[in-house]
């Protein structure tokens, strides 16, 4: 129900693909590749698919792994410090 029920509101806020390109182009949004001199748009990050595909697979799964323990780490952290902080209020509200 909640999913049909947001479908008319997501269609009217989803631009079609003719449409999102055109006011990129208008807007001169574009996320250039980091390789010097390549003129390609970005896929990955900062490279584009091409030189996105020359970096060996064992490196791109251990720059995965290492982006996922950084954002477990970070969140594990702040959500050590949320508890804390909310112990020390109920300590003092008691």
């Amino acid at each position: 129900m909640g999913m049909a029920a947001a479908a008319s509101k997501t269609a009217a806020h989803r631009m079609s693909g003719e449409t999102l390109a055109r006011l990129r182009r208008q807007n001169n949004e574009r996320w250039p590749c980091k390789i010097k001199g390549c003129k390609r748009t970005a896929y990955k990050g900062s490279l584009c698919r091409g030189h996105w595909n020359m970096v060996p697979q064992n490196d791109k799964v251990q720059l995965m792994a290492d982006t996922m323990i950084a954002a477990h780490n970070t969140a594990a952290k702040y959500h050590r410090r949320f508890l804390r902080e909310l112990q020390a209020r109920l300590k003092s509200a008691a």
